[in-house]
């Protein structure tokens, strides 16, 4: 079968039409073996009621190989608030709604959330080793759950379907504390830089969005579980010196180096 036509694009990977009701997501040749990495986490999470892609198998085509998913039609979440921003308020309670269901299951058999957190710190040559090692212990003091956490959670990574929400890119998924994860969607909702190249009057009103986004996610969130801001916020540091790794811009390094600096020393 040959690749269809192509529909997105990324660091790690390329989507492909796969006939007429999937899609094939082929990974570049850097990326070693992240497809498998992938392929058995996405078949872990398919078997815990979550709504999800579906997941089919490997496939090769003209010498690439990808795995192949259910494709969803709809818009993502942040298109829907980047078209109507007066839903934003609907948008973050159906992302903490979301976030709560997934963080009600367990997950013992996925990787585990601080293991890799320390080994993402642990590779960042932006820290020196003794402000690692300080994050480490850090890390190492936070409570421990099995529960299914996504590990990237955000308004991008949901698609809005006719049938509802459903959450994609299951790659970063890990068995960890439901606190930490939804620390990392604050992460990302408030240092995450926005695409390169958008005018600025359009940079602020989304910056704006999102803050107000982030906020409303939180509420809800905390509400919805039990939680408590501090216990969600005593994530931020590991998660954002993990995140150092990352493929993300020079201006968001700088924010998240900064973070680490005020996390540590404040």
């Amino acid at each position: 079968m040959k690749l269809g036509k192509r529909i997105g694009q990324g660091y790690t990977a390329e989507v492909f039409e796969w006939g007429s009701d999937k899609i094939i997501k082929v990974f570049r040749p850097h990326t070693g073996d992240l497809m498998e990495y992938e392929w058995r986490i996405s078949r872990q999470v398919a078997g815990l009621g979550l709504p999800m892609p579906a997941v089919y198998g490997i496939e090769e085509a003209e010498g690439k190989r990808g795995i192949v998913y259910e494709r969803v039609a709809g818009p993502t979440l942040t298109q829907v608030i980047a078209a109507k921003p007066w839903r934003i308020v609907q948008a973050a309670w159906q992302l903490a709604a979301l976030h709560t269901e997934m963080h009600r299951r367990e997950a013992p058999g996925l990787p585990k959330q601080k293991d890799v957190l320390e080994r993402r710190i642990r590779e960042t040559s932006l820290l020196s080793e003794e402000t690692k090692e300080r994050i480490v212990d850090r890390l190492n003091r936070l409570p421990e759950e099995v529960r299914l956490c996504h590990g990237d959670l955000h308004p991008e990574n949901m698609m809005m379907t006719a049938q509802g929400p459903v959450i994609i890119d299951w790659m970063t998924g890990m068995s960890g504390h439901p606190d930490g994860d939804a620390a990392r969607t604050r992460l990302v909702l408030d240092y995450a830089s926005l695409p390169p190249g958008m005018p600025k009057p359009v940079k602020l009103l989304f910056t704006a969005l999102r803050r107000q986004l982030c906020r409303m996610y939180l509420k809800e969130y905390i509400r919805l579980t039990g939680s408590t801001m501090e216990s969600i916020e005593a994530w931020l540091l590991p998660l954002a010196a993990a995140r150092l790794v990352e493929t993300i811009t020079k201006e968001e390094r700088g924010k998240l180096i900064a973070l680490v600096n005020r996390q540590l020393n404040g």
